[in-house]
Formats: structure tokens, C-alpha cells, sequence
């Protein structure tokens, strides 16, 4: 899954991703930049972030504060979440 928007260097951004079954939704700093439609079955495989599938590329930069919710968030509990709340 790749973002849309550009990521200036150097700076903290909060990433969400959100699926409800049908459509995987990337949100960056609380605003909605990348909307697929998917479909998969239940993850069976080892759970990477930060790592693409084959383990050939690997994200460059810190990842902090990762969550994993139980049920699909809302635009605004992103946002929520994002602020801290």
C-alpha cells in the first residue's frame, strides 16, 4: 500500500489504515489520501509494518506508538486518535 501525498523529511506524521471489509482507506495526518477497494481473508501469515511481504524493502525512518484495533475507526476516531483523545 502506498500513499498518494508526499512525506517531507524529518517530520513526525500520523498514519491510519482502516478496512472495512470491502474498502482498505489511508488516512495521513487525519485526512483521508488513498481509498482501494480489497479483498482478503483473515492474515494467516507473520503481520509486517514497515516491511514489504518478501522483506526486500523496508521503511527508512522510526515508527512509533503502533495500534491495532479490534473494529474498522471512523474518519473522526482517526482524527481523535491522531490528537490524542
Amino acid at each position: 500500500m502506498y500513499f498518494t501525498s508526499f512525506l517531507p523529511l524529518n517530520q513526525w506524521h500520523h498514519l491510519a489504515i482502516t478496512y472495512d471489509g470491502a474498502i482498505l482507506r489511508g488516512y495521513l495526518d487525519g485526512v483521508l489520501d488513498l481509498a482501494v477497494p480489497m479483498s482478503f481473508g483473515p492474515i494467516i501469515d507473520t503481520f509486517r509494518i514497515g516491511q514489504t511481504r518478501n522483506a526486500y524493502e523496508t521503511f527508512p525512518g522510526s515508527i512509533d506508538e503502533v495500534r491495532i484495533y479490534g473494529v474498522m475507526l471512523t474518519e473522526s476516531e482517526v482524527v481523535r486518535v491522531m490528537n490524542g483523545n
